[in-house]
């Protein structure tokens, strides 16, 4: 400084670290002639913090201090139903002096997580701790009930405090408890509480912590949204993705298991709230229900066995056989019967005691119906496109059944035929859709039959294509047919000749250079 008349930006000798900052070199000279006025001489050593400590300090915290915290914590969760603001904590200043300081919630995570692994590490110092952690922008929580393991803990305690010690912020969730892809903010500050209080009352860490999900929902909450979704079916003839409650958006497996909870809580007598457990979809749904009215014992037992199937395995299933209307009361179905369920009790406050039920196509069809009466071609029965025959209509209604739109039925039929019938080598027509149907295999042709048929058989119009087309594995060029179908307005190809081609999309022969020939509502050869 007396050669350059500046204050240097830091000192590279401290031993510390490679910059010891203008800011700390003032506080710790300052601390040094402190001690030397109180003591009349220099100390042999001076404690050194980092600047961002000092001027973020929070506090030093026991790990007894720490679980105090932690308990009013649990309890005030489990009394309030939310997460309070702030804790007050007592712990000590950096002159080791006894305080009692409030924390945020955020320092709160960071302090929590930090000593759940100093437990588990058999380190009984205190934790240091800033005060300079942000609330998470969009905290979320989707994940199920469950038992997570200690080793899982440790892991997200130690993910947690080192993404907030790199960042200054909280996380808005986790994404490794193994219950779900998102932990939420408030959900780790519970369970880790719960953690520490438990360690507070054993002097030992827990093997598994029971966690649930951080939103629930009153039956009232329940009954509202089951209106909205039954209406919703109503006026648009399929499902929606999701559905808010409370603020929270829920997707349609999810809400399943919301829904039969509900109903079985009520038949029950049972009163409480009812949590949103994550949960995955139906994987491939069908339905085969006939239309009448369904009992109150007969909707109540297979909501039980619904919530308890969705309790054991946190997936929607495809189907209940447990319906007398039909062998299956499918996946979408159950969705938009059990909301009508819930809807009479919104507007009547007890359930009804029995549902109409029909088949999730019927419900669907309206989407078919509108269709140009320039397409109506491509909706005939021909010669080799067997629509009406009952063995595809029968397919076709089974493969509709498991959709929720018009693409959705579309790519089940496509998918299943794709996957279901071999390829065949050979010229022109051999067996149509019928005959295809029954051996399992075909040429192209005969494969853009069966595809064609079945689309019209529920109400898609689907026509041929004939072109030569360059085929990428073989480096051949052969005539080839293929089917499309007409969605929303918009034609898209149907090539089930390959399994790398899906709907709308073709990859076995190159798109770029085809030659088309000619397009057919009926094939002439």
């Amino acid at each position: 400084m007396d050669n350059n008349l500046i204050t240097p930006n830091y000192s590279s000798y401290s031993t510390l670290g490679t910059r010891f900052g203008y800011e700390n070199l003032i506080y710790t000279y300052s601390k040094i002639l402190n001690t030397y006025n109180n003591t009349k001489t220099l100390p042999t050593t001076i404690k050194v913090f980092s600047w961002n400590l000092i001027v973020n300090y929070a506090g030093t915290f026991t790990i007894a201090q720490t679980t105090e915290a932690a308990n009013w914590v649990q309890t005030y969760i489990e009394t309030n139903q939310k997460l309070p603001t702030s804790v007050t904590i007592t712990g000590t200043n950096l002159n080791g002096e006894t305080i009692t300081t409030t924390l945020t919630m955020p320092t709160f995570l960071n302090l929590i997580t930090t000593i759940t692994q100093k437990i588990n590490k058999k380190d009984n110092t205190p934790a240091t701790i800033t005060s300079s952690y942000s609330a998470p922008t969009s905290s979320k929580d989707v994940i199920h009930s469950g038992d997570m393991s200690l080793a899982t803990y440790i892991t997200v305690a130690g993910k947690v405090q080192r993404y907030m010690d790199n960042n200054l912020i909280a996380p808005n969730y986790s994404s490794y408890s193994g219950l779900g892809s998102y932990f939420g903010y408030e959900n780790l500050i519970y369970t880790y509480s719960k953690i520490l209080n438990t360690y507070n009352n054993t002097k030992t860490l827990p093997s598994t912590i029971a966690v649930v999900p951080w939103n629930k929902f009153t039956i009232d909450q329940v009954a509202d949204a089951a209106t909205y979704v039954k209406n919703y079916v109503d006026n648009n003839h399929k499902l929606p993705s999701y559905v808010t409650i409370n603020g929270v958006k829920v997707g349609m497996p999810s809400f399943l298991l919301i829904l039969t909870t509900a109903v079985t809580d009520i038949d029950n007598n049972v009163a409480g709230s009812v949590y949103y457990n994550y949960c995955a979809s139906a994987d491939s749904p069908c339905d085969s229900q006939s239309s009448g009215e369904m009992d109150l014992d007969e909707y109540a037992d297979i909501a039980g066995r619904v919530q308890r199937y969705m309790e054991r395995y946190w997936e929607a299933p495809n189907y209940s056989s447990y319906s007398s209307f039909g062998t299956y009361f499918g996946y979408h179905n159950m969705i938009y019967t059990f909301s009508k369920i819930m809807a009479y009790y919104d507007q009547k406050g007890e359930l009804p005691d029995s549902v109409a039920v029909k088949s999730w196509f019927s419900i669907i069809l309206p989407q078919l119906n509108n269709v140009p009466s320039s397409l109506l071609c491509c909706l005939q029965p021909t010669k080799n496109c067997q629509s009406t025959n009952a063995a595809i209509e029968a397919l076709a209604y089974k493969l509709a059944s498991g959709g929720n739109s018009v693409w959705e039925v579309a790519d089940n039929i496509f998918t299943w035929v794709r996957d279901n019938i071999n390829y065949s080598f050979y010229y022109n027509t051999k067996y149509g859709a019928v005959g295809t149907l029954n051996k399992g295999a075909g040429n192209c042709v005969d494969t853009a039959h069966l595809m064609i048929a079945l689309a019209r058989a529920v109400g898609i119009p689907a026509r041929y294509v004939h072109g030569t087309c360059y085929f990428t594995t073989s480096g051949q060029w052969y005539g080839h047919v293929f089917a499309q179908f007409y969605i929303n307005g918009k034609w898209y190809n149907a090539d089930g000749t390959s399994y790398r081609n899906t709907l709308g999309t073709i990859k076995n022969w190159d798109t770029s250079t085809w030659i088309l020939k000619q397009r057919y509502a009926e094939l002439p050869f």
